[in-house]
């Protein structure tokens, strides 16, 4: 019987923790950026290893898209 009520309480916890991770934070939506703001974006890419071709290519691709874009007049932000 404790060893049940133990296993209920860590599980009602985790559901918790996972719930309150679900919720909506005081983060930085898009909503509250401002015309001119900087944008910080974050990549997730391979650069060793097997598959570093692939990752190479996405992060030359990913470089010049912020760079036409930062170049762009009509940007509303400036991408880093």
């Amino acid at each position: 019987m404790k060893g049940k009520l133990l296993k209920t309480f860590a599980s009602s916890a985790v559901a918790l923790s996972m719930l309150v991770g679900c919720s909506s934070g005081s983060g930085t939506a898009a909503t509250e950026l401002k015309e001119g703001d900087t944008v910080k974006i974050g990549l997730n890419y391979e650069l060793s290893g097997a598959v570093a071709s692939y990752g190479q290519a996405e992060y030359k691709g990913a470089t010049l898209a912020i760079k036409e874009y930062n170049a762009n007049k009509d940007s509303k932000y400036k991408i880093m």
